[in-house]
């Protein structure tokens, strides 16, 4: 149970409040009272409280004089103040020292009993996260075993004199107990989750973590060897009889530190394992293979575990085809083709795998594609500026922990600017087939109305504008045209008794015989039987 303690320059008021609250059902004990600040003060230097509930308006030491020795020298205490006073100075004053609450009297028995419940989760809270941190920092205080540590970490770096291996292995009770050996590396991954529950932690404190975690559970393995070298990496040598025992037993124990650390810490991390060796003279080779995995798992997909042998083969010359790929691409935006669009650039990627560039070359070099991209896209009025900023990728290349969270994004950035592309495209042609009618509906009683007089009119080449009018409109120029002069002809016939021929030349035709096919075409009767039909 948690202790309180009550302060109150009013004895009826200190006696009503410890009578009438049910401490026990909120897991409070009453553990003093006070009449004054002073008298609270020596109280609970005494019986060390977790809760002060305290007046303001008392003699000797008022009560926010007390809440400000408990912010000074007992901040892991909480106080509630319980005022008759509902002045904003009080409040302000109250809020300097971190006062969990301020209360305005009179205050009942159930609202009190309510505010010790929201206490007493704040007071949960802050134990677990409490005894939490206690617990990771009372295992880092503990002297770890240095000279053991710097032996093995000088001998993975290949700097102790080989014929001193044996003898010093010995002397720190350490061997070898089969003969292949392999070392391996746990490497933070993501950490994110961590952060946010304690974000002033170091990075030294999260190696800790890491070391901690897993010289735990291979402290009784005695074919596992633990240590955390100089750069605070931790770092298991396995050793088996055989190779395919040495892989069961690296795969075994490596899952069981993963889900430990995620379990317990709420970190990923991936196990990075360096070549298979016979004998300790043997194993700053096989630390050295670890290092490769590190500089290069980037490269590959998100995995558990990353071997040195996974990027054998993949020893290129560095060259890169940017301009050529940046080309591909750009064409592949403008057309708007984006399963090429989607193809090239997993092939593009598929290239820099196989590069055998390091990470750093790799984003600068997808960097100044993107924006060379975004450049040559400058005239189908591409918003550079705009985009970058929402292509927030480029900006934050360099928290992509794998090639392929790259890709991912790279490839949307590149469909969102087709798509852009396209819609203003489109746009712009369904803006040039709406002018297109309007200037066909004013001008269709002329005879010489054409195909090219309307391209004259709108400045467009006859074949673009052909291909952007029947898209946008469903319809060829011609059956547009003779749409709108049939129904302008109907409205005729229907408004007026102009005669078939008159018709015909109101509506753009010379020829009466040819509009009267044309109006039998559309409606199924010649214009003077749809007349007829009107007038019955």
């Amino acid at each position: 149970m948690y202790k309180a303690v009550l302060v109150d320059d009013e004895y009826l008021t200190r006696d009503a409040i410890s009578r009438n609250t049910p401490w026990e059902e909120v897991d409070f004990v009453l553990a003093g009272t006070a009449e004054n600040g002073r008298a609270a003060i020596a109280l609970i230097e005494e019986v060390k409280p977790d809760l002060i509930l305290t007046d303001i308006c008392m003699p000797v030491l008022d009560g926010i004089g007390l809440a400000a020795y408990v912010h000074e020298h007992h901040p892991e205490i909480m106080v509630v103040i319980i005022s008759g006073y509902d002045d904003f100075d009080y409040a302000k004053q109250a809020m300097r020292y971190e006062v969990a609450d301020y209360i305005l009297k009179p205050i009942t028995s159930v609202e009190l009993v309510e505010e010790l419940g929201k206490i007493r989760k704040k007071l949960d809270a802050a134990a677990e996260k409490r005894g939490q941190l206690e617990k990771i920092q009372q295992e880092y205080r503990k002297n770890m075993p240095i000279l053991r540590n710097h032996f093995l970490s000088r001998l993975l770096e290949g700097n102790y004199p080989p014929g001193d291996i044996l003898p010093r292995l010995e002397y720190f009770g350490l061997q070898a107990v089969g003969r292949f050996q392999a070392v391996a590396m746990i490497e933070l991954e993501d950490v994110s989750a961590f952060l946010n529950l304690y974000p002033d932690s170091t990075q030294e404190l999260l190696e800790f973590s890491v070391a901690n975690i897993s010289e735990e559970l291979v402290r009784e393995n005695p074919h596992v060897i633990f240590l955390q070298n100089t750069e605070n990496r931790s770092i298991c040598i396995f050793s088996e009889d055989s190779e395919a025992s040495l892989q069961r037993e690296i795969e075994k124990t490596g899952n069981s530190i993963v889900d430990a650390m995620g379990h317990f810490m709420k970190m990923k991390v991936c196990i990075l394992v360096g070549q298979t060796v016979a004998g300790p003279e043997n194993w700053a080779a096989s630390y050295a293979g670890t290092l490769r995995a590190r500089e290069n798992r980037f490269l590959l997909e998100e995995r558990v575990f990353v071997y040195e042998k996974d990027f054998s083969g993949r020893e290129g010359n560095g060259f890169l085809r940017t301009s050529f790929w940046v080309d591909k691409l750009v064409l592949s935006i403008k057309l708007n083709r984006l399963a090429e669009l989607r193809e090239d650039t997993s092939l593009m990627f598929r290239e820099f795998r196989e590069s055998g560039c390091d990470r750093k070359k790799l984003l600068l070099h997808i960097q100044n594609m993107m924006l060379t991209i975004l450049i040559n896209l400058e005239d189908n009025e591409v918003d550079i500026g705009r985009e970058v900023e929402e292509a927030g990728f480029i900006n934050h290349l360099s928290e992509y922990r794998h090639l392929a969270d790259v890709e991912v994004c790279f490839l949307e950035c590149c469909n969102k600017l087709s798509s852009d592309i396209a819609g203003k495209r489109e746009s712009v042609n369904q803006k040039q087939a709406v002018l297109a009618l309007d200037y066909m509906e004013k001008n269709y009683s002329n005879v010489n109305l054409s195909l090219g007089s309307v391209c004259s009119h709108l400045c467009v080449s006859t074949s673009y504008f052909s291909t952007i009018f029947k898209n946008a409109t469903g319809e060829t120029f011609v059956e547009a045209l003779t749409r709108i002069r049939m129904e302008k002809a109907k409205g005729l016939l229907e408004a007026s008794n102009m005669k078939s021929y008159e018709v015909a030349l109101a509506v753009g035709y010379n020829d009466p015989h040819y509009f009267s096919s044309i109006f039998k075409k559309h409606t199924g009767m010649t214009p003077t039987e749809y007349a007829k039909q009107l007038r019955k």
